[in-house]
């Protein structure tokens, strides 16, 4: 997992690989592939992996593309590899924000004091149901910064309205 642009917190990467490509010449012509999808869900921030899995598919069809498709449709979300990796994942995911709410909070603030409210009030909303502490917390910390954000918005606004009225 290569690190990211914020908002890219957690991440599901895939990595498509082809292990083999095969024509049979029967009547019609029919494609044959093997992949090797590679799975991982980690801190797209940090670069960390948190799960991992491979999983192996083969698809057949009259032309590449459709042996793909075939393929990839056996990749489906209650393939067992794909649920114990996404399990995994997600434990990592709370863990995290119970290590991290703290400064998550912090840094919510900081953008506050620097009048971004926006990515503030983002950054707190969006922590997952499944960390029900951190996320209460969040909620809490919220509560000063919407009001803020409420009026810079009607502040912007009346701007613009004085502007057009203006002719500006």
């Amino acid at each position: 997992i290569e690190k990211g642009k914020s908002g890219d917190r957690f991440i599901l990467a895939p990595v498509m690989k082809l292990i083999s490509r095969d024509t049979v010449s029967v009547n019609p012509v029919e494609v044959k592939v093997k992949l090797s999808v590679i799975l991982s869900v980690g801190d797209g921030l940090e670069g960390t992996r948190f799960a991992t899995t491979t999983i192996q598919l083969e698809g057949k069809g009259s032309n590449e593309a459709k042996a793909y498709v075939e393929a990839l449709r056996l990749l489906t979300p209650d393939n067992k590899e794909v649920t114990d990796m996404l399990s995994k994942g997600k434990a990592k995911i709370k863990e995290y924000y119970t290590k991290n709410c703290a400064s998550v909070i912090k840094n919510a603030q900081e953008l506050s004091e620097k009048e971004q409210y926006e990515m503030a009030i983002l950054k707190l909303i969006s922590i997952p149901d499944s960390c029900k502490d951190c996320a209460a917390k969040c909620m809490v910390a919220v509560e000063p910064v919407y009001p803020k954000y409420l009026n810079q918005q009607c502040v912007q606004r009346l701007a613009s309205a004085k502007k057009i009225s203006t002719g500006g």
